[in-house]
């Protein structure tokens, strides 16, 4: 054969070489490996039988892919559907959204700013009342709001300096902390 007939064949020729090399190394590949794959192209292929012209991928397809390309090195090899970049935005995705859900907000919400302002206000216009008497009178109004929730948001006195913790006297401490002589 001259240079034309030749040429013709080697692209059929690289063909049947990597075929056959695919082959060789399929059968020394792992079987993990090979159940992986297997599992992908078969879950690829319920995707393309659904009866759309375009299948969707639901959740629960993008969620196997995530947990897919975390177990498996060549999950990138089998994919068909989609693009190996898309996993990785629906792993960021997930990753997003699970930080998201941990930094959220625990605990009562805060009242409502009209709520505080009438605390502030019946505090400030009866100032003998207590927080137990101001959280009373609310209630009577359809607010139910807590004694320490209202004494929270209660406006501090400004002439009375908050009083230091108690100390109990050297001879007080030190007759607690021996043993009893009785």
């Amino acid at each position: 054969m001259t240079g034309r007939g030749a040429s013709a064949n080697l692209p059929w020729m690289l063909a049947l070489l990597e075929a056959v090399v695919g082959a060789l190394l399929a059968a020394l590949r792992p079987r993990a490996s090979l159940v992986a794959e297997n599992l992908v192209l078969r879950q690829q292929l319920a995707i393309l039988r659904r009866a759309t012209p375009r299948p969707r991928l639901r959740p629960i397809d993008r969620a196997l892919w995530v947990v897919v390309c975390r177990l498996w090195s060549r999950w990138s090899d089998a994919l068909a559907i989609v693009r190996p970049a898309t996993v990785i935005v629906w792993h960021r995705r997930g990753f997003a959204r699970f930080w998201a859900w941990k930094s959220r907000r625990v605990g009562r919400p805060p009242l409502a700013p009209e709520l505080v302002r009438l605390i502030e206000r019946m505090s400030g216009e009866n100032p003998l009342w207590s927080r137990r008497r101001i959280a009373y009178e609310l209630a009577k109004l359809g607010h139910c709001v807590d004694k320490d929730t209202v004494a929270k948001y209660m406006p501090k006195p400004p002439g009375r300096p908050r009083r230091p913790p108690r100390r109990h006297s050297f001879a007080i401490t030190s007759w607690a902390r021996s043993p009893s002589t009785f």
